[in-house]
């Protein structure tokens, strides 16, 4: 059964797109989601006892797929059901936010929800604690559940949480017997195997690379697609499965190849899902004592990462002081070979921001890093991490008009006047606008957050926090011991450029006045273009290393930082705040109107911490510089840096040693998060005209990984713009 993976990966690619249900493994998929409807709709039952029981049904019913060549089995036939349980639980928070305010704060809400915010109850940024998983297993879970359960024996509710959560785990349980079972019955060496597998975690914790592998996979699966949550992240795999792997090598269980080849599959699983954003994992980081916890199989994963060309899972690398060089290293020279999916944190950096939000300094030692590149503390954080999004373009664009909104033709934002006398009363009502959309996303979410038990309750993910065990609480009713809530705001370079050409253009040089320029704006620049090009390519810039645009950008950062970081939110936790965008730049920026910048109205707005396309004419360190002057411990939720280099910079032996000092340099003098592309723009201009030739190049975009030729022209196009920039 062994050595068999690149004859059958190819397949096995494909194990998620073709389906070979057994017949007489369980229910159709009609069927299954017939009789869930029936449960789902019992309204003589709670929420959570309804939930339990229709993922237990199916978990019990469900027809299997067993994939023959495949290590890792979690194949069930209940398709579309993560809907059906969405439908009937999640989109109940639709109904409640307007049930909880009155009619006027409502409509308010749902205006700055279709103009400069967005909120949303975010379910998709989580992980189990995969530590307290790896430790008990899932049958040690219920043993543990069933214990704590006797100190509650006066408390109906407390009892129901412990009751549903055992019910699930042991629906999980009799899941992975049946899968063991039709496994065994192909009769294979690979399948018995595979079964054998299946039955340890079954009734035990793992014991071996194989088991926790497969552990690892069918958690994965069963959490996000029926309780349902989206695992972003699979915790820090190399350390959790490095005494798996040194003592299978020691006992003479598995050889050292045959190790690699689970882990070569483990990855090959993980990209058949075909996850629009990836999967992420992270790597290295150090124990709590601050020692480094890169170990053997750290390198070995990041050796067969690097041979499979492949764009999933992302790799999250936590870097700390202590960091061996050499994996560092290794992870550079497979960037520079053009395997983008790493992205760098900061680990004592990151620590530092936790510990302002009132996470201990023991409990921000368990670091881990979700979803793109945001930041949490593993096992004791449920910290929401895409919940709120604060557009701050838009909030500058208020500021233009009093408030008004014109493209939904309507009173949005506050009225912060309309005639300015300086550029202070403007940056005055700026920043009113930008805390008063933070004021009003941090305000929907609160009300939302408090009505969380009246939405759906999730007992598979919290039976995997030891918190929500010990105290009969669930994950997201103030469960974690950290119940914190996240806003991410972005479009900072578009604010700051535009607010330097007005600063220098109507109130210093008085080349013309404030309301002549607005209304400049209002026609998209209809017949400015002489104007448009003057603003655009004239004055400081931010991420130049600039000071008078970088002092101002700080300014920025650190008012609506100060004003997010640490109010209380909902849940009994508080609000963190970050400096992300991801790809909302681009559906967020067609709610705005033409920017002084020289930006068209609808265009994208600047992403992340990044310059405005094309205006970061002074190179990579310059950029850095400019990045590096903003506190990154106020950003608990996190930032990235998005770095371009040609590969010339890179090549050979000395040009491996100075990508090293680079990132060396930018951690060392205080940055939090930083990935990079490694390109020249002369292939991507290839690449756009022979797609086919070059379908396999990779690009790092916003916080996950994508190639090249599926990006739209527009982003292309700026890529190939960074890449001429920064050529050296």
């Amino acid at each position: 059964m062994w050595n068999k993976f690149d004859c059958s990966k190819d397949t096995l690619l494909k194990q998620f797109k073709e389906d070979n249900w057994i017949e007489e493994s369980g229910l159709t998929f009609d069927a299954l989601n017939e009789k869930c409807q029936i449960i789902l709709n019992d309204e003589s039952k709670s929420l959570g006892d309804r939930k339990a029981e229709a993922i237990s049904f199916i978990l019990n019913n469900a027809q299997i797929d067993i994939v023959k060549d495949e290590f890792f089995q979690n194949k069930l036939n209940f398709g579309s059901m993560y809907n059906t349980i969405m439908d009937k639980f999640h989109c109940r928070r639709y109904d409640y936010l307007e049930k909880v305010y009155c009619k006027d704060m409502y409509d308010k809400i749902n205006d700055m929800n279709q103009s400069a915010i967005c909120v949303s109850l975010d379910f998709c940024h989580i992980a189990p604690d995969w530590n307290f998983l790896m430790k008990y297993g899932f049958v040690g879970i219920i043993d543990r559940l069933k214990k704590e359960r006797k100190n509650f024996e006066n408390n109906a509710e407390k009892l129901k949480f412990y009751d549903q959560c055992i019910q699930v785990y042991e629906a999980m349980i009799a899941c992975l017997k049946r899968m063991a079972f039709y496994a065994k019955k192909i009769g294979t060496e690979k399948q018995e195997f595979v079964a054998e597998n299946l039955l340890a975690i079954a009734n035990g914790a793992p014991q071996n690379l194989a088991q926790a592998m497969q552990l690892t996979m069918f958690m994965y699966h069963i959490e996000t697609s029926l309780d349902p949550t989206v695992i972003r992240s699979l915790g820090y795999i190399d350390r959790l499965y490095y005494p798996f792997y040194k003592n299978d090598l020691e006992s003479g269980k598995f050889t050292e190849e045959q190790l690699r080849e689970l882990t070569k599959d483990f990855f090959w699983k993980i990209t058949s899902y075909g996850i629009t954003t990836n999967l992420p994992l992270c790597i290295c980081g150090k124990y709590p004592d601050g020692t480094d916890a890169t170990n053997p199989y750290t390198f070995l994963m990041i050796e067969e990462y690097k041979s499979l060309d492949i764009l999933d899972p992302k790799i999250h690398v936590v870097y700390h002081k202590n960091i061996n060089k050499n994996i560092v290293l290794k992870v550079l020279d497979s960037i520079r070979d053009g395997k983008s999916s790493f992205v760098f944190v900061n680990a004592e950096i990151a620590e530092k921001a936790l510990q302002k939000i009132g996470v201990s300094e023991e409990d921000s030692k368990k670091l881990i890093v979700y979803g793109c590149y945001e930041i949490a503390a593993e096992g004791t954080e449920i910290p929401p991490t895409c919940a709120g999004r604060i557009n701050m373009a838009k909030s500058m664009e208020f500021a233009f008009y009093n408030g008004f909104d014109p493209s939904l033709n309507k009173q949005v934002g506050l009225k912060t006047g309309e005639d300015f006398e300086s550029f202070e009363e403007l940056l005055d009502a700026v920043k009113k606008q930008i805390k008063y959309s933070a004021q009003m996303c941090m305000d929907a979410l609160t009300h939302y957050e408090q009505h969380y038990d009246l939405i759906c309750p999730f007992p598979i993910l919290s039976g995997a926090f030891e918190n929500c065990v010990k105290t009969g609480t669930d994950v997201y009713n103030h469960g974690a011991k950290y119940n914190n809530t996240s806003i991410n705001c972005f479009g900072i370079a578009t604010v700051v450029d535009s607010l330097i050409v007005l600063k220098k253009l109507v109130f210093e040089e008085q080349k013309m006045s404030f309301e002549e320029f607005v209304n400049v704006l209002k026609s998209n620049w209809n017949d400015n273009e002489k104007l448009r090009l003057f603003c655009k390519n004239n004055y400081a810039k931010y991420a130049n290393d600039i000071n008078e645009a970088d002092d101002l950008a700080l300014e920025i950062f650190n008012d609506i930082a100060d004003y997010i970081n640490g109010k209380p939110n909902g849940r009994g936790g508080v609000f963190k705040h970050s400096q992300i965008s991801i790809d909302w730049i681009t559906w967020m920026g067609t709610r705005v109107g033409a920017t002084p910048d020289g930006r068209f109205a609808k265009e994208p707005v600047s992403k992340n911490l990044c310059a405005n396309v094309g205006q970061d004419k002074n190179g990579i360190t310059a950029f850095m510089n400019s990045v590096l002057k903003f506190d990154a411990t106020k950003c608990p939720n996190g930032y990235v840096l998005d770095a371009v280099i040609h590969p010339s910079v890179t090549n050979g032996d000395d040009g491996l040693e100075a990508f090293y000092g680079l990132l060396k340099t930018y951690i060392d003098n205080g940055g939090l998060a930083i990935h990079f592309n490694v390109i020249d723009s002369n292939i991507l201009r290839k690449a756009q005209l022979n797609p086919e030739e070059y379908k396999n190049l990779q690009i790092r975009l916003c916080g996950w990984n994508v190639r090249f030729v599926d990006l739209d022209k527009r982003t292309q196009d700026e890529f190939i713009t960074k890449a001429d920039m920064w050529v050296k």
